[in-house]
């Protein structure tokens, strides 16, 4: 208890008070859990302390809501830790990963809430918010690995350490173990047997000096024996080889004179019998010459082929990029075919809709037709041939015949109601006509401007957007080809539509997939974040004339080796020279990042005191101690909050 107060030394309010009390509270209150728990083994006590949290040990227990309040009401201490345990105390704990009984066979010899003795809702509080019934002991450090592979288990100890497995959320073969090793007690070292511990210490010091005198002893014999040696060599070995190198090397010297003897005497033997064979000198050299120039002319002919080669490699390269190009504006004006095809394919469904329409009125009006032909011929009798005659110069549209009825009811109409200002209205209406047509005229030559116009704008900024689009596209690529997966940013044109312009980006993250555009349906927050943060990255290089840069929580939600990889292209891509200072703001940090001296790390404190510091603070006082070391240098590329 003196050891848990050294370290909470608030605890000694919160005891007392409890102990005065204690008759006036509804039901039993426990703690601190530190003085609940009888641990008799001293390894065992090691292994509990560095396993549970540390405010667990100075926590109180309580079975009532109203206890717990009044506790915590009425004393004013910070990190004051009431646990309020409302389940049955007496049911059986449950072990997740099976009882340590199961892996017997595997060297487990039994969980960690075993190892000590305790009241049973004190038992049942530590498995909860220290998981004991799943932290099994083992004998050996050559059982983990195979404990680890053929069972769920996956925090193990053994006397010396403590082995945690983790496994991925994003790949299940992908499994990490982290050892730790078994650190002294500071809150059980008071409790126990105080003589067993003296006893143990003692026989560990006198077998440590037993192992220390054995240790120089042999040292002494291995001291002995090695200048034996020493002398064994220099007096007999020596000699023999020496004389046996000497030996040897006179050996390989008379070898190596020989064989190049043999093989002068071979060149020799051969040139003479090209001598006695040999032609006249003349005729070599006639021979000799012409072998020359067409040597030679088969050089000039393999030098030109190489040239005719590397040209028509460049024209192919120019051909490819500009067949690639055309396969990029094929590709867009395919999007964009296919979303017309989409708008004709609707008006083909409309305009069959509509044919079955009219197909419907006209076998109804073709009835209609038979009606009143049938009526007509009635009241009017049959049709003559002079009437049939005149029929067969109509039109058979109905719309023209409508027209010519109505033509024919005018002059009717004229014939018997004249008007005199009929000239008039035409002419009025010619010259209304020739305006329009002038108007028309007019509008057509502006529009044709201002189309022109559009273009040349066009012309003026897309192939410089389609430039910075690519130079992203790079860095995006390289990014994530550097953490193993693909991404790319493309420019999606529509044409003279320019709302409809927008940048697209696709990611993969697995082996197995295609490239997938980036939404919030498909990629988990992690893969988003990560996404985002390297499209930032690859921004950079369009935005270096900005004073500053700030990325709040970009790593909160990322697992820990994306967060690693994308910490690390952070920092090499914000301490390039001529890039401006960046902060990054994050509630916490992954251990052991590698951070150069560009790198600034800043803590922000915050709780009860930080009023007290602001109130001492003296900005005076600051820039003193500032010119005193010397400290007013220029500011690091990058600050991490």
């Amino acid at each position: 208890l003196n050891a848990l107060y050294a370290r909470q030394p608030q605890l000694r309010q919160v005891v007392d008070w409890i102990e005065a009390n204690r008759a006036t509270f509804k039901k039993r209150v426990y703690g601190p859990i530190l003085c609940e728990v009888d641990v008799p083994n001293s390894q065992h006590a090691k292994m509990l302390e560095q396993h549970a949290p540390g405010f667990l040990w100075g926590s109180f227990v309580t079975t009532d809501e109203e206890d717990r309040n009044r506790i915590i009401s009425a004393n004013n201490v910070q990190k004051l830790s009431v646990l309020n345990y409302m389940d049955d105390p007496t049911k059986e704990i449950q072990y997740r990963s099976g009882k340590a009984a199961n892996f017997a066979h595997l060297g487990v010899t039994n969980t960690l809430d075993a190892v000590f003795e305790a009241a049973p809702i004190i038992k049942h509080v530590l498995c909860d918010h220290a998981r004991l019934n799943d932290t099994y002991l083992v004998k050996s450090n050559d059982d983990v690995e195979r404990i680890f592979k053929e069972t769920n288990i996956n925090v193990l100890w053994t006397n010396d350490s403590q082995h945690m497995q983790h496994k991925s959320r994003y790949n299940k073969n992908a499994v990490s173990i982290r050892v730790v090793p078994l650190r002294p007690c500071r809150l059980f070292q008071t409790q126990g047997n105080a003589s067993t511990n003296k006893a143990e210490k003692d026989a560990l010091t006198s077998q440590m000096q037993k192992h220390e005198q054995e240790l120089q002893k042999l040292e002494k014999e291995r001291e002995t024996l090695q200048s034996k040696q020493t002398k064994i060599e220099s007096e007999r070995i020596k000699p023999l080889s020496d004389a046996k190198n000497k030996i040897a090397k006179e050996i390989s010297d008379i070898n190596k004179r020989a064989v190049k003897m043999k093989v002068a005497l071979d060149r020799w033997r051969e040139e003479l019998s090209q001598l006695e064979k040999a032609e006249p000198l003349n005729v070599r050299m006639s021979k000799e010459r012409k072998m020359l120039d067409n040597l030679l002319a088969s050089r000039v002919k393999a030098v030109t082929s190489v040239t005719e080669a590397i040209q028509r490699r460049r024209e192919v390269m120019h051909k490819e990029c500009m067949l690639r190009l055309e396969l990029a504006e094929l590709e867009v004006r395919e999007d964009a075919l296919k979303t017309e095809l989409a708008e004709y394919q609707k008006e083909y469904n409309e305009a069959t809709q509509l044919s079955e329409q009219l197909n419907q009125i006209m076998v109804i009006a073709r009835q209609k037709l038979a009606d009143t032909k049938a009526t007509a011929e009635q009241e009017t009798g049959s049709i003559t041939p002079e009437l049939e005659e005149y029929f067969s110069t109509l039109s058979a549209n109905y719309d023209e015949l409508e027209a010519q009825v109505q033509a024919a009811r005018e002059r009717a109409d004229r014939i018997l109601c004249p008007n005199p200002n009929i000239l008039d209205d035409y002419n009025r209406r010619c010259a209304e006509i020739s305006q329009l047509e002038k108007t028309l005229h007019g509008d057509r030559e502006e529009l044709a401007t201002g189309q022109a116009k559009i273009d040349s704008e066009k012309e003026a900024w897309l192939p410089r957007l389609r430039e910075l689009v690519s130079n992203v596209n790079s860095g995006f690529g390289q990014a994530f080809a550097s953490i193993g997966c693909a991404g790319e940013v493309r420019l999606v044109e529509a044409g003279e539509e320019y709302d409809r312009y927008s940048i697209e980006i696709r990611v993969k993250f697995r082996d197995e997939e295609e490239l997938q555009v980036l939404c919030a349906t498909r990629q988990s927050g992690g893969e988003r974040s990560v996404s985002t943060i390297l499209y930032l990255l690859a921004l950079t290089s369009l935005t270096n004339g900005l004073g500053f840069r700030v990325c709040d929580e970009i790593n909160q939600g990322m697992d820990p080796n994306n967060e690693r990889k994308v910490f690390g292209l952070l920092v090499q891509s914000m301490t390039r020279p001529g890039t401006p200072q960046s902060f990054l703001l994050t509630p916490k940090l992954l251990p052991d990042l590698e951070y150069t001296d560009e790198v600034t790390v800043l803590n922000i404190f915050n709780g009860p005191y930080v009023k007290q510091v602001a109130d001492g603070w003296s900005q005076e006082a600051f820039w003193r101690r500032r010119a005193m070391t010397g400290a007013a240098g220029a500011a690091d590329p990058i600050a991490v909050l």
